[in-house]
Formats: structure tokens, sequence, C-alpha cells
């Protein structure tokens, strides 16, 4: 409390002092200091801080370090922590990691436990890992349809956009620089392991969907690829929901099988693309493999 309320002490002095000089010079000087006053009202309103004496990165520097951290991440970051909605990270993970899962519930803890896993840059923020891993949401989401991948793109531009603010006005705050480093485990972080992270990968994923079922589809074309006379008699019995092969797409074939729930997430074992081929749930096309192959 008595932090908070020196702070705004110094606010109020120095925004005293800003604000009562005069613009001297040219246009330009006082254009360049009708910004800076900007800069000082926006930081103030916002609850932030006067920009100091250091004018480094301009007027739009100034307009960073004026804004107040904690107001950016409740009213930016929060929101996304609280969203039922998948987060950009599903673009290239298809399960075990959300963007939510490196929020905690303060802004010093969710800062320290970034930039203590390497996420945030404090020296250049705009280079931090954490907005890297959010653009691949901006340049992935080939698979979905385009009224999905507009949707996704959107989730994706504003996250980056919340992330950017926030992390920007943290790391030219003095008193977030300074913040003593979190317990390890105290950081936030998926709940599974970085390595079955990293094998779920949409691009690992689709590697091994290559070398096994994709492998094996010619068993399977003459039921469940659209064109031939077997499957316009199955898709006219049950429906479009036979024709799960993409012809000559894997990426395709994998999103749809995932789409219509034909891949169990949570129980790989228990996957209708698993249990009918092997006929332990009934089968037109009868027993395809055994448990094994």
């Amino acid at each position: 409390m008595h932090r908070r309320i020196s702070t705004c002490s110094r606010r109020a002095e120095r925004a005293s002092t800003a604000l009562s000089s005069k613009p001297r010079g040219g246009p330009a000087c006082r254009l360049h200091c009708l910004l800076f006053h900007g800069a000082v009202m926006c930081g103030l309103l916002l609850g932030g801080g006067v920009p100091s004496g250091d004018w480094k990165g301009g007027w739009y520097g100034c307009l960073a370090r004026a804004a107040d951290p904690e107001e950016i991440f409740r009213r930016r970051i929060e929101p996304i922590f609280a969203s039922p909605e998948p987060s950009s990270c599903t673009e290239c993970h298809l399960a075990g990691v959300d963007l939510k899962h490196y929020i905690l519930p303060t802004a010093e803890e969710t800062f320290r436990s970034l930039r203590d896993l390497g996420l945030i840059d404090v020296e250049h923020p705009e280079r931090s890992k954490i907005l890297k891993f959010i653009r691949r949401g901006l340049e992935g989401g080939t698979e979905a349809g385009e009224n999905a991948r507009l949707v996704r793109r959107e989730v994706s531009k504003q996250e980056l956009e919340a992330f950017s603010a926030w992390i920007e006005a943290a790391c030219a705050d003095p008193h977030y620089r300074e913040l003593p480093p979190l317990a390890p485990e105290d950081r936030a972080g998926p709940p599974r392991p970085v390595e079955v992270i990293r094998h779920g990968r949409r691009d690992r994923v689709l590697e091994r969907f290559e070398q096994t079922v994709w492998a094996q589809r010619y068993r399977c074309m003459a039921c469940h690829a659209a064109g031939g006379p077997e499957n316009a008699r199955l898709v006219k019995e049950h429906g479009d929901r036979v024709t799960w092969i993409v012809a000559g797409n894997a990426e395709q074939t994998m999103q749809y099988l995932l789409e219509q729930g034909l891949v169990d997430l949570e129980q790989p074992e228990q996957s209708m693309l698993l249990l009918k081929p092997l006929n332990e749930i009934e089968h037109g096309g009868g027993q395809k493999m055994l448990r094994g192959d």
C-alpha cells in the first residue's frame, strides 16, 4: 500500500512538471510535445506512470512506459485466461497446451514465470519467445475451413496485441525488471511434460499419420473414399461420415478424423478409427487388422 501511495505521489509530481512545460521551437517540436503530453495523460488515465526524462524510443516509447502493466493485464490478459475458447496454441498442437496454461493469477507472478522460463526477453521485449509462438497462430490454420481460419486468426491477433502491450509495459517498468525469480515449482506451464507436447505438435503428428494410417489407406478406400459404387451405397445408408478419406490429402484426412471424433484424444485406445478395423466395434468390412499390426 505504501509503495502504491508513493508511486502515485511521484506520478502527480512528474505530471505537474511535464504538463506545465511550454512547447518551444517550430511546428515539429510543438507536435513532439503534444504527443508526449498525450502519452502522459494516457498513462495517468490507465493508472500508469509518467514517462521519465529518458526519451529513448521517441514518443511511442514514452507511451509504452506510461502504461500500467497491472491495468493492461487486468483488461487484456485476464479475459484470455477466463475465455472458454481454445487459444492460438491449438493451431500447432493437437492437445495438451494452451496459452491459458502460462497465465498465473497476478500480473507480477505471470511476468516472473514467463521471464524465468525464457519466454520474455526483458531487454528486447518484442523478441520474446511467447510472442513468436502466438504469431504462429496467425501463420497456421491451413487445414481448417475458410471461416474457421478467419476466426482463429482474429483470436491470434487479439492475443498477440494483448501480450505485446503488456510485455512492453512490464519490461519498461523498473519495479517489474527488479522482481526476484519465481520458485520453479510455482512457474506456470502445461500439465503435460514438454516431451509429450513436442511430440503432439501437428507437424510431427501429421508425419506419423502419413507413415501409419495414410500408408494403409488403399485397404479402406473402396468403402471410405468418394467416387466408388460401394462408397455411394454406404453413404446412402449411413451418411457422409462414412467418407473419411480425402483423396490425395493426408492432412485434410487427419483433420476430418479429428473433427468427426473418430480419434479419441483423451483415450486413444478407444478411438473408432482403431476399434472398427479390429472389429471390436461392428464393422461392415469385417476385421482388417490384428492388435499389434
